[in-house]
């Protein structure tokens, strides 16, 4: 107990001391079916950084204590402003070839209750932090010494308050077979939250973009405010929202602002479509915009010169 007092002390002590786009931050977590379990680190930096020198913990099922068998050090080194992509290991099976195809690294031999590496074996209701050798940690995901519920029933954690946990609101899990993509405006990793220090209880939806089981297509690049791949300075202070989300035809734009333009542009920044509309509440035809399936960058500006970006899912197209 006490080395894990010390280690709150110390994480805390150096995630708050960590300014913008300094430090690498996780940017996708992938809780997919069967094995496809996914981990992509970012580095905002203008340099690049070596990942041998951090790794990754599993907080397994509520735990607070710490075990290294849920530890695993990192592998390679991401380029400025890049991503490097750690998916469980093929050894198991159930690792789709489009997965394959992303992947950078592969972690976490074996799952089995006496293997030494069982870190990428998360499956919903258990925390990460992303640490340095010596246990401070970077970024984290997840409420530690939280078990938001049996991710087989459901559980996993949420948006909905005060506990954020699908266990105890009997609404639908974000952690558990979903995709979750970093927020565009995010530039730094998370604070460890501790249930067992009182620390306020983990919101996913503030730091995270959530979508469907098995959406892969945004492995490999990632949008940050840290790194504007469209050449476009942005700030994230404009309100909207996207209805439906995923989309088939159409979609909803809604704002308390007229909207003057809205840009749809892929993870790697190629322009998808650019509207001018100067209007209220706008409506899109994605078919008429020839948008096929796929998840996108929406962003809007509005007549007041305010700007933010949302993650767009099409998953049909009209006919």
């Amino acid at each position: 107990m006490k080395h894990f007092l010390l280690t709150l002390s110390v994480s805390a002590t150096s995630i708050l001391m960590a300014q913008d786009c300094s430090q690498v931050f996780i940017s996708e977590y992938i809780e997919g079916t069967v094995n496809n379990k996914v981990i992509e680190v970012y580095n905002p930096t203008n340099i690049a950084i070596d990942l041998t020198q951090f790794q990754l913990h599993r907080w397994n099922n509520g735990t607070v204590i710490y075990d290294n068998s849920y530890t695993e050090t990192l592998k390679g080194t991401v380029p400025a402003k890049g991503v490097l992509v750690f998916v469980k290991d093929t050894g198991e099976g159930g690792v789709w070839n489009s997965i394959k195809a992303k992947a950078d690294f592969y972690l976490t031999t074996s799952c089995t209750p006496t293997s030494s590496n069982r870190t990428l074996c998360f499956n919903g209701n258990d925390a990460l932090t992303l640490e340095t050798l010596d246990k401070t940690v970077v970024d984290a995901f997840g409420y530690i010494g939280d078990d938001p519920g049996n991710p087989t029933a459901g559980g996993g954690w949420n948006n909905v308050p005060p506990t954020y946990s699908a266990a105890d609101s009997n609404e639908h899990s974000w952690t558990t077979n979903h995709t979750l993509i970093r927020k565009y405006g995010v530039k730094k990793g998370d604070p460890a939250r501790y249930k067992a220090s009182g620390d306020p209880a983990w919101d996913v939806s503030v730091e995270w973009d959530s979508l469907k089981v098995n959406t892969y297509d945004s492995l490999g690049f990632h949008r940050c405010a840290c790194n504007d791949m469209v050449g476009i300075k942005e700030t994230v202070n404009a309100k909207f929202e996207i209805t439906p989300n995923p989309a088939v035809d159409f979609v909803n734009i809604t704002s308390n602002e007229e909207i003057a333009e809205i840009v749809i542009t892929s993870f790697n920044g190629q322009l998808v479509a650019n509207r001018k509309l100067f209007q209220m509440n706008p409506t899109l035809n994605l078919s008429e915009l020839q948008i096929a399936k796929g998840t996108y960058l929406l962003q809007v500006r509005t007549v007041n010169n305010l700007k933010a970006t949302k993650v767009l899912q099409v998953v049909g197209e009209k006919q």
